[in-house]
């Protein structure tokens, strides 16, 4: 058994130094067996995250950053690139996501040391290492945020060096202290000239070193005999995040989010947070965060509240802002767990339990309810450890929680948002072994398909052509002729893109279930053809291979054992010869035909091509039959009349 205690102290006898790289260590190795878990659960290629894809192709040249060779992070990944085969590079990039994530828990311990010991700063650093959402993020993954929190802690270092030497310089003067005083802040300005090269999320940095600077113009003011402003300074920093943020910051970032390609609910990461998300991200932390808003305040530490406060604030619009919030959390948790005192918990109890059980009853309808008793279980044990006030036994289990809720995520991960081994194959074959091309696929999967097959994708996050993405909805002939004059060569399909349910017994309880970024509902549901006419669109033939090779012919299929998932390619082979699209020509019928009792549209259609004739979709759409001209050819023109 081994003895945690023991073990705790230990560790607080270590230097700065060997603690600063026995946390790295801690950082680094539990990331790269989840790394491994990952792999070995879903395939050597396959990624948590598929923006790792497009920084694998930044790594090896076929693709940049927005802000090219000024951003760091680019930098960063074209050594990999050229230090790797390019059969490695995925891997690499991999790894130096995990090296990252591990020194933003180093760097918090460093900037959060100078001012709260070694034992706060230590604890702070372990949580933030293994919270859910830091760690998650990290396993398989890449994003621009792992160069940035980096930064971002960098910057509120340099500034709290400059304000220590500062204010040796006002009790003694001395040349040293003016040199490394001016020093520290011109690498203050040179971190956040590099930031700003990477994205605008450095401002927050910015932001947090002048509520730094002004908690530290309080202190020195109240040493002096001043009287003491902190409180008010407190409620000004909080009245001007809440304010500035809901009245400026948050309609700022809704209508630069309203701007992206995807749109504002197009990818989960800039969607605005759920309460279910925050519960899983958080869970126990949640019952200590009321008391540790208290214990930090009482340690003046405004900096960590204000990361809270804004970090939530940028996750009332975007998912992504609770990666700023995690560094709070971790550091007003730390004040909690080394400072608690007894006389206080009978304050505590009540508040801890009350949060802990809101969260466990409003999420028991989304979450299984064998999840909710195990956290909750977890939060009686970490209860009754802060009881006997043993701190390394609550930190353990907080990291065990976090490790175990990780374990369970990748168990029970959605296939659907990952990008599987299964689609890997499919476009290196796609890329080995057909003429270079243009591919309609998921438009999140983009980038991986130009790095995995060299094609070009005509949908990435960075442009999405939803005209071309829409024609799937269209006739079978239509949707080809329409891909063709858009330049689009293959197309790769899924058994997850697209979907008739069942939720009752009779035609109008059958719905789509669209998933991933390949078929979108348009936003005019009207548009949309009725589920018992959906057998003669494009998206059901493709889903079923039942295209008709002059128009959509199948020439890969490939599926994914781990996951379940089925990938297919298809060559758009359509003709420009007979086929012919115009504006002016009026329908034919006025009203679909009948639907015959036994139709089943989540089997073949049981329509020919004389029973169909015309329907109308939206009113503005209609669907014509020319079997007079010898064969059925569908057309959609635009209903005039």
């Amino acid at each position: 058994m081994v003895d945690l205690t023991a073990l705790g102290q230990r560790f607080q006898k270590l230097d700065v130094k060997a603690k600063s790289l026995a946390l790295f260590f801690f950082g680094v190795l539990p990331r790269l067996l989840f790394n491994l878990f990952f792999h070995r659960l879903y395939g050597p290629n396959a990624a948590n995250h598929v923006e790792l894809w497009l920084y694998t192709g930044v790594a090896q040249g076929t693709h940049d950053t927005a802000r090219g060779l000024s951003d760091l992070s680019l930098r960063l990944l074209r050594l990999i690139g050229g230090i790797l085969p390019p059969q490695h590079v995925f891997f690499g990039v991999e790894f130096l996501g995990v090296l990252l994530t591990s020194l933003t828990g180093v760097l918090l311990y460093v900037f959060l040391r100078n001012r709260f010991g070694e034992k706060k700063s230590a604890v702070a650093a372990l949580i933030y290492l293994f919270m859910i959402e830091p760690f998650a993020l990290s396993i398989v993954s890449f994003t621009h945020s792992f160069i940035q929190l980096n930064l971002i802690l960098l910057s509120l270092i340099f500034t709290s060096l400059t304000l220590k030497y500062l204010e040796g310089l006002l009790c003694a003067f001395t040349f040293r202290k003016l040199v490394l005083s001016l020093t520290s802040f011109a690498s203050y300005l040179v971190v956040v000239y590099v930031g700003l090269n990477v994205n605008e999320e450095i401002f927050v940095g910015v932001a947090l070193s002048g509520v730094y600077f002004l908690r530290w113009a309080t202190d020195i003011a109240s040493k002096r005999g001043v009287r003491d402003y902190y409180p008010f300074l407190c409620g000004f920093v909080f009245g001007v995040i809440l304010l500035g943020g809901f009245f400026a910051v948050k309609p700022h970032l809704d209508e630069l989010l309203a701007s992206h390609p995807q749109g504002e609910s197009g990818s989960a990461d800039i969607t605005p947070i759920s309460q279910v998300n925050i519960w899983l991200r958080y869970n126990v932390l949640l019952g200590l965060m009321p008391l540790a808003f208290v214990y930090g305040f009482r340690r003046r530490d405004l900096t960590s509240m204000s990361f809270v406060l804004l970090g939530f604030l940028f996750a009332l619009s975007m998912d992504r802002g609770t990666r700023i919030s995690n560094l709070g959390v971790a550091a007003l948790a730390a004040h909690l767990l080394v400072d608690f005192r007894m006389r206080e918990y009978r304050v505590f109890a009540p508040i801890f339990i009350l949060t802990s059980l809101y969260f466990t009853v409003t999420q028991q309808p989304l979450l299984e309810f064998r999840v909710l008793l195990f956290v909750s279980s977890l939060l009686v044990l970490v209860f009754f450890r802060l009881q006997n006030l043993r701190l390394t036994s609550v930190v353990s289990l907080i990291i065990i929680l976090c490790l175990l809720m990780n374990t369970v995520n990748f168990l029970k991960l959605d296939p659907k948002k990952i990008s599987t081994q299964g689609v890997y194959r499919l476009l290196t074959a796609l890329g080995e072994t057909r003429p270079s091309g243009d591919v309609l696929i998921e438009w999140d999967l983009g980038f991986m398909a130009e790095v995995a097959s060299g094609f070009e994708s005509v949908s990435s996050p960075a442009r999405i052509d939803y005209d071309l993405h829409h024609s799937l909805w269209l006739l079978e002939r239509q949707a080809a002729a329409k891909l063709f004059y858009g330049g689009v060569d293959y197309v790769v399909f899924s058994n997850a893109n697209y979907n008739l349910v069942r939720r009752g017994a009779v035609d109008e309880d059958i719905w789509y279930a669209l998933s991933g970024g390949l078929i979108f509902r348009p936003r005019e549901p009207k548009t949309v053809p009725p589920t018992k006419y959906s057998g003669y669109t494009a998206a059901y033939k493709l889903r079923h291979q039942r295209t008709d090779p002059r128009f959509f012919k199948e020439i890969m299929h490939d599926r994914d054992e781990s996951t379940g998932m089925e990938f297919w390619v298809y060559e758009v082979a359509y003709h420009p010869m007979g086929f012919f699209l115009t504006k002016n020509l009026p329908p034919i019928l006025s009203s679909p035909p009948k639907v015959p009792a036994t139709h089943d549209p989540l089997r073949k259609p049981v329509y020919t091509s004389k029973e169909v004739g015309l329907f109308c979709l939206g009113g503005n759409l209609s669907l014509i039959d020319y079997g007079s001209l010898g064969s059925w050819v569908g057309v959609l023109v635009e209903n005039t009349g």
